[in-house]
């Protein structure tokens, strides 16, 4: 699989100081035994043997391109690298250094093979791999304007199976067993990338917003990655501590919608919690806040339809219920069970609208 700079497919080395191939090669040692994944027509594996003096093994994919590699590698393997039992089609061959030039985000399951690549390194062996950054700031700014097109090459190449930021990338490696000692980085502007500025004016405010990440320009990224027996324990370590970061936010969250339905709906006041059944429990006793579609007292999912929920609504309300709370987790509901949506603006009175809760008075029927 060639590899991509400035979003158009390549088949001859770019040599342009801080290109992506300038900057793969530059983490390869003088002389190293290299196993090159996705070699094409064996443009990388020239300049490896001429420049730097390494032997190389090839793995491609198409038997055109590798009879082409084959002038400059030591061996050409032709196959899938997802399906190729390596240690056995390499003969037990160990190497300094495994490239993966822009060939991780066309896998399927990448992480399967870089477990399966590990036991192929040499004691100081590295894996060296360039990844694109799906997170590059002319993605983001035609998502926030709508648009999503798979282009022939590049960020949103129409082969890319899976789509890589730093955060991703670092996952992947450690959960497959790596340490990433080497971030480097091929910078794009927005006018650059082959995505370019949305057709549809985005706000000043945001455009700002986006430049501020540091990452946003990183067109690609490019790592050295060596192995680590405590990579897999990190990785799971970091894991947990952005779960419990998540849920604390979503805790401080419901806490503050508690907060603010307490100025709304006194002790003691039944209300349907329309939640998904998420948060209910920052909302006091099961008495009070009643669970939305139930049964038997307890949440049974998401309504068949429109009518069975206005129903729903209906029946807890002349159990009772003075308020229907619609907390965030389920906004979309007013929208998606549409018939729901209107009864409640039309008939009920909205005595509350926050970015946590929307909240109907079922006292007085308007209609």
């Amino acid at each position: 699989m060639a590899a991509v700079s400035g979003g158009s497919p390549r088949h001859s080395f770019d040599s342009t100081p801080g290109s992506t191939h300038d900057l793969v090669v530059g983490l390869v040692p003088p002389g190293a035994r290299v196993l090159e994944f996705g070699c094409a027509t064996g443009y990388m594996s020239e300049v490896l043997t001429k420049r730097l003096g390494c032997s190389v093994t090839g793995i491609e994919l198409s038997p055109e391109s590798a009879e082409s590699a084959r002038r400059y590698c030591d061996r050409v393997v032709v196959g899938d690298a997802e399906t190729l039992d390596l240690a056995r089609t390499l003969d037990g061959a160990h190497f300094d250094a495994v490239i993966f030039a822009d060939v991780l985000e066309h896998l399927r399951e990448a992480r399967t093979v870089l477990n399966r690549v590990r036991p192929l390194l040499a004691e100081d062996g590295a894996v060296i791999a360039s990844i694109p950054n799906v997170a590059h700031a002319s993605v983001r700014l035609a998502l926030l304007a709508g648009e999503f097109r798979y282009r022939e090459a590049g960020l949103l190449d129409r082969t890319h199976l899976r789509f890589f930021t730093r955060e991703s990338i670092q996952d992947l490696f450690e959960a497959s067993g790596y340490f990433v000692t080497h971030w480097l980085r091929r910078r794009l502007s927005i006018e650059e990338s082959e995505v370019g500025p949305p057709a549809r004016t985005v706000p000043e405010a945001i455009r700002a917003w986006v430049a501020a990440d540091p990452e946003a320009t990183t067109y690609q990224f490019v790592v050295r990655a060596v192995r680590s027996e405590a990579a897999a324990m990190v990785h799971q370590l970091r894991t947990e501590l952005r779960e419990a970061h998540s849920a604390d936010q979503w805790a401080q969250r419901a806490r503050q919608a508690a907060r603010e339905l307490a100025g709304v709906v006194r002790s003691g006041e039944a209300f349907i919690l329309i939640d998904e059944d998420r948060i209910r429990a920052e909302f006091g006793s099961a008495e009070q806040a009643l669970p939305f579609p139930q049964r038997g007292g307890q949440y049974c999912g998401p309504p068949i339809d429109d009518g069975s929920a206005v129903d729903e609504l209906e029946r807890l309300r002349e159990r009772g219920a003075m308020f229907a709370v619609v907390a965030w987790p389920a906004f979309w509901w007013l929208e998606y069970y549409a018939g729901l949506g209107l009864h409640l603006r039309s008939r009920y009175r909205r005595v509350l609208d926050s970015e946590r809760l929307i909240v109907f008075d079922l006292r007085t029927d308007r209609g």
